[in-house]
């Protein structure tokens, strides 16, 4: 390998990051959201050996928000960005 992209590739990445920016801006609404219901909030956290501190911060909401959403009182709404 030389350490070098495809030209293609390249250009696949550059067209991503400019939605990614349309996208944080508000200018294009993303592909896809993702809902997590309460019992999968739990699972998924569980799963990851997180706190309940530590897996709010992991996606981006307080603990409060969280909590209520474990317990099946709301479902918080939770967009992913691209790192």
């Amino acid at each position: 390998m030389t350490g070098r992209m495809k030209e293609d590739d390249f250009s696949e990445l550059v067209t991503s990051v400019k939605e990614a920016g349309e996208i944080k801006r508000g200018s294009r609404a993303p592909s896809r959201v993702f809902e997590i219901g309460p019992v999968d909030i739990k699972a998924v956290r569980q799963r990851l050996r997180r706190s309940q501190s530590e897996f709010a911060l992991m996606i981006g909401v307080s603990v409060a928000t969280l909590g209520i959403g474990s317990k099946g009182d709301a479902v918080p709404r939770v967009q992913l960005e691209p790192c």
